[in-house]
């Protein structure tokens, strides 16, 4: 059986974990951060957490049970905004960079290292 000593301070660690991620889910009313903000008189923070929170009530309101947006609302497709040769350019340098990549590596495999010296022997 572990020792008591790491569990408790197993269950501690998971516990202010479960806390800090549950931190950034809570409505702006629930921070303490927010209150002491209330308390200290702070009125922009004050009014940013209004602003915070009525932008969440909005996003509510327009997406309703997570519902998907109709595909008659989906956007246009893009103008391509380059011409054929400027798309053969680009399409050679990717092939050539590839290419010298490939290069690069079996150069890379062919050079000495003192490690693989010491493997080969006198």
């Amino acid at each position: 059986m572990p020792n008591a000593r790491i569990v408790s301070q197993l269950f501690a660690a998971l516990a202010l974990a479960a806390g800090l991620a549950g931190c950034s889910t809570m409505p702006g009313w629930t921070k303490p951060s927010a209150w002491y903000d209330a308390v200290a008189g702070d009125p922009e923070a004050v009014q940013k957490a209004t602003e915070e929170q009525e932008r969440q009530a909005q996003k509510a309101k327009a997406n309703p049970a997570g519902e998907f947006p109709l595909l008659s609302q989906t956007p246009e497709v893009p103008v391509v905004s380059t011409t054929p040769a400027q798309r053969q350019t680009i399409r050679d340098g990717l092939v050539s960079e590839r290419e010298r990549l490939r290069e690069d590596a079996e150069a890379a495999k062919k050079v000495e290292t003192p490690e693989s010296r010491l493997r080969r022997g006198p």
